[in-house]
């Protein structure tokens, strides 16, 4: 992929896991799997599966 996706970057509704291909987003759902299947029919370097955080979102 030509740039690096940040967390702000991926627009969706939140919680839901979105595919990202060449840094626009093609899908989004709730279902991982469905997701993930989908992902696989693109060339894995441009591709991303990536869930859309909530507002204050922590790792800690």
């Amino acid at each position: 992929m030509s740039k690096t996706i940040e967390v702000g970057d991926v627009i969706g509704p939140e919680g839901h896991w979105v595919v990202v291909v060449r840094g626009k987003v093609i899908a989004t759902s709730d279902d991982l799997q469905k997701m993930l299947k989908l992902a696989e029919k693109y060339p894995s370097p441009d591709t991303l599966v990536t869930r859309v955080l909530y507002p204050q979102a922590s790792f800690f």
